[in-house]
Formats: structure tokens, sequence, C-alpha cells
């Protein structure tokens, strides 16, 4: 075993924790196939990429770094410029950086807005993506409610009651979450 003093490493200082999240996320993505990420890790990787919380160019900027210290013949292509007629938007641009379409962009952008409990079930396949997304629609606090009524009654999800507690937003109560996810709010008397 190679010893921590033997391994080659880069030490980056100064860095703030968005800059140092961004690092980690490029390298990861770099170092993996997007296609092996969990829905919850490409949701972040996307949410990071779309957000406005990174100019493009110190976004660029990392990428350079990092692939130029993986491969330093790395040569940078000029990526920046637009074909004639239209401007693709970040939507677009992200999407075909990652062989997607515009709406699973969307949908994982929307993933990302879930609480941890929430991303966990749908990386283990509890929660399908599309019923997740509706359920990113929820406050936070309502999210938990699901969450716990689904820990505490192990109750199934689907689209329908998904979409159901989706039109709720903003009012959902404890009481009409379990309704909803039991299937007593849909039953015909």
């Amino acid at each position: 075993m190679i010893g921590m003093d033997r391994l080659p490493s880069i030490i980056k200082e100064l860095l703030t924790d968005e800059e140092a999240l961004m690092y980690v996320v490029e390298t990861n993505v770099l170092q993996r196939s997007f296609s092996d990420m969990l829905t919850s890790e490409k949701a972040k990787v996307l949410t990071l990429r779309y957000s406005e919380m990174f100019s493009q160019g110190k976004r660029n900027d990392i990428i350079d770094e990092l692939k130029k210290l993986e491969n330093p013949q790395y040569i940078k292509e000029n990526e920046t410029s637009a074909p004639m007629g239209q401007r693709p938007t970040s939507r677009d641009k992200v999407a075909s950086e990652y062989g997607l379409s515009k709406n699973s962009v969307s949908r994982l952008l929307r993933i990302d807005k879930l609480i941890p409990e929430l991303k966990q079930r749908t990386d283990a396949g509890e929660l399908p993506l599309r019923s997740a997304v509706h359920l990113s629609y929820l406050l936070g606090n309502e999210q938990s409610a699901v969450e716990k009524s689904l820990s505490e009654n192990g109750y199934k999800v689907d689209m329908k009651k998904t979409e159901l507690l989706q039109d709720y937003s903003g009012k959902l109560t404890a009481e009409q979450t379990n309704k909803i996810l039991s299937g007593e709010a849909t039953r015909k008397p």
C-alpha cells in the first residue's frame, strides 16, 4: 500500500465552499460516466451546471484546469460561439452536454429540490422519477410529511397519488397526506 506522503496531489487553497463543490462535481464527472451516477447525483450535477451560482467563465476555467491536470496535452476548444440563427438556452446546452432531452434535464433539476430522504427513495427505485418530480413541487414540510407517512405506513406511491399531492401544494396537511397515500382519498364510496 502506498503511503499518503507518496500520492501525487494538488492542494487548492482559498476556495469558497461553492468553488470547492464545483471542483468535486467536475472531478466526479470527468472520472465517472454521467450515466453511472445515481439519480440524485445527476440532479446535483445538472443543478450546479444550470444554476447562476457559477459564472460560465469560472466553471469553464475549473473544467479546463482539471482537464489540463489530467492530460497535460489538453488543448481547449472554443465552445462559446453559437451557430448562426438561434442561441441555445442553458437547458439546451446542458442537455446536449450530457446527451439528455430537455425534458430529462427539467425532471432532474426538479429532483434536486427534494428533501434528502425522498432523493434516497428515488435513488433506490422506490419512488419513480415522474412521481418524484410531482413531490418536488411540495414545500419542504409537506415533503417531510410525505416521507413520514411513507416510512410509518409503508405506503407505495404512484403517479395519481403524487399528482393529487401536488394539487394540494401549499395547503397539504398530514391528515390529507395519509388519506392520499393510503388511497382513501380516491376510493369511491
